[in-house]
């Protein structure tokens, strides 16, 4: 059992003085130049990357060894039902006639970005395979990030959405990567890069937005001095990959924000697995705070432990935002870091506590994870100090997994 270390051990880049003793093994900072990756525990980074093939793996493994799923009817369960036609449509090997009007509603940074594997490797392997190898690589970048081992660990396990979204070729993994790899870029100085992950990440999914825009004010506000020609290094690759999006939108679409007035549309226009009636007036993606959490439950049936799971997401989310808060009120100063991350989490719980109807109870768990990096880093020392609920809790997510697994339930 690792020892518990102490604050700035488990999230050294903390620049506070009583803890400028303890030499961290990493200056988080936004200037420092950073610290290589020849400086990590190979055996620690080995054992992540096994640890995260394998346990995917196997999932993969039951369900094409064991229940022999077919390809097509396995993209059903996810999203990977418009996200694998829309990386073929974008590299050229299915016209756009083939996209539904709820395909068109996924972002381009993903397909984009794993559809050229298309032309070199059979689909499951392109699409599936690639999303969980980066699944398997989010924690070991997060290690070199924060050294925090015990949360680094965690995350290849916990929660129970990340984990099935990692086993299904959606976003998830991609985006998270991204979005720590915008910070690694910010920690070395390497603003342009910063800029060009950021604005992709913002690509895969509108929530990166809530990473982008605090990075924004880290990157150009170094030392409370605000720094117009960092500004432009992070902002002008941003605004690229954004501008660069919505010309494609135009060139497939003719709509060069098509996702989002997807997403305003009505509810029966979408494939909704729920009934009509439910469906009749509702429309839009947002609503007032904690409305769709609330009312949805009401308007039509749900299982008991849909909602158990669900108000579990809600609390448990809810703790890890207030936690670091109320440190930080206690412990000053904050670094620019820690600044960032938590606005990344506020941000994130904020919006996906404003879904709209359907999407804000039914995908409530989904969307609140789009910030996990930050939760776990800000609460390393939270997981660090219960070595033993950590493995509890790892074991019931693996298990709540493989019951949503077998069931298609929670996804």
């Amino acid at each position: 059992m690792l020892p518990v270390p102490a604050r700035a051990e488990l999230f050294p880049m903390i620049a506070e003085e009583k803890f400028a003793a303890l030499k961290p093994a990493i200056n988080f900072s936004s200037t420092a130049g950073g610290v290589g990756w020849t400086s990590l525990d190979t055996r620690r980074v080995v054992w992540l990357m096994a640890l995260g093939i394998a346990l995917r793996g196997a999932f993969a493994w039951l369900a094409f060894g064991v229940w022999h799923e077919s390809w097509n009817h396995y993209l059903l369960q996810s999203d990977g039902s418009s996200f694998v036609p829309l990386a073929k449509v974008l590299w050229g090997q299915a016209p756009i006639e083939s996209l539904s009007f709820y395909d068109s509603r996924v972002f381009p940074g993903w397909p984009g970005l794993f559809g050229g594997l298309l032309w070199l490797l059979p689909e499951p392997l392109a699409a599936l395979g690639s999303a969980m190898l980066l699944a398997a690589a989010v924690p070991i970048l997060f290690y070199a990030l924060t050294r925090a081992w015990p949360a680094a660990c965690a995350l290849v396990w916990l929660p129970p959405a990340w984990l099935l979204a990692s086993v299904h070729p959606i976003s998830e993994a991609c985006f998270f990567l991204l979005g720590l790899g915008a910070l690694w870029c910010w920690q070395r100085d390497r603003l342009v890069w910063a800029g060009l992950f950021a604005g992709l990440m913002c690509a895969t999914k509108p929530y990166g937005v809530f990473l982008a825009a605090p990075l924004g004010v880290g990157v150009a506000w170094p030392n409370r001095e605000w720094s117009w020609r960092r500004a432009a290094r992070y902002a002008i690759p941003v605004a690229f990959v954004g501008i660069g999006g919505m010309f494609l939108n135009i060139a497939f679409y003719g709509d060069a924000l098509r996702q989002l007035h997807v997403y305003e549309a009505p509810l029966v226009q979408l494939n909704l697995p729920l009934p009509p009636e439910a469906l009749r007036h509702a429309a839009g993606h947002w609503s007032w705070p904690l409305q769709a959490l609330l009312v949805t439950p009401w308007q039509s049936p749900w299982p008991w432990w849909k909602l158990i799971y669900i108000y579990g997401n809600l609390a448990a989310i809810l703790v890890l935002l207030v936690r670091p808060a109320w440190r930080f009120c206690r412990h000053r100063p904050v670094s620019p870091l820690e600044r960032v991350l938590w606005a990344w989490l506020a941000g994130n719980t904020a919006a996906s506590c404003s879904g709209g109807p359907y999407w804000g109870f039914a995908s409530f768990d989904r969307y609140v994870i789009w910030a996990l990096p930050a939760a776990f880093a800000l609460n390393s020392d939270l997981i660090a100090a219960h070595p033993r609920w950590h493995y509890v809790l790892g074991l019931a997510s693996i298990a709540t997994t493989a019951f949503a697994f077998t069931h298609h339930a929670l996804g």
